[in-house]
């Protein structure tokens, strides 16, 4: 028997259930991560939570210093490469249902939620179209991250259309992106200037 077919399967369905796992624990019932960033009081006024207060400068705009509102920004952007890319390897491998899946339950909410975030701060949405599918698929219009995830789009989708096994790789990869860089700031924006943790 072929040891190498049979480690290519055995991983490919160890990654399967991962993402399953995962799709179940992202879905829109879920009240954490990136849904917990912020929080409307009774009151109307707009908090942000413990964690995300953490290097603070004094200046603050609509509640937000500009770390923490490029953040949310970038945040917006990174979670509809989440799903472009899901949605991409969907049609690619349309056997591996995960992909869709992931997609269109946990990757759309995270960004609509991402959105939604954007509009109670009062900050610029860098993809409003992102809803118009197939069209937006791919497409980043942000002027201070579009470039990065134009990019990021191009490298992971090229890396998923080497094979399944490749594409499934691809998948984890981003779940560990977005979970990085949900809790602190992502490499690009410390190299472009904003102060850690965001």
């Amino acid at each position: 028997m072929n040891t190498n077919l049979v480690n290519n399967k055995s991983t490919k369905t160890l990654l399967t259930g991962i993402f399953c796992i995962l799709l179940t624990a992202c879905g829109p019932e879920d009240s954490g991560g990136v849904n917990s960033i912020a929080t409307t009081d009774a009151d109307g006024s707009t908090s942000v939570g413990d964690t995300a207060l953490d290097g603070l400068s004094e200046t603050k705009v609509n509640g937000l210093d500009a770390t923490e509102a490029s953040h949310l920004t970038f945040m917006r952007e990174e979670e509809k490469l989440a799903r472009d890319v899901y949605l991409t390897l969907a049609d690619l491998y349309p056997g591996q249902r995960v992909f869709s899946q992931i997609a269109t339950r946990a990757e759309q909410t995270h960004t609509d939620t991402m959105r939604d975030k954007l509009d109670q701060f009062n900050l610029h949405d860098p993809n409003p179209n992102t809803n118009e599918l197939p069209s937006s698929i791919g497409v980043f219009t942000g002027d201070e991250w579009g470039w990065y995830f134009t990019e990021k789009f191009a490298l992971l989708t090229a890396k998923g259309e080497v094979s399944e096994l490749d594409a499934l790789y691809v998948g984890a990869f981003i779940e560990e992106l977005d979970m990085n860089d949900i809790v602190v700031c992502p490499q690009v924006m410390i190299d472009r200037g904003f102060s850690s943790p965001c």
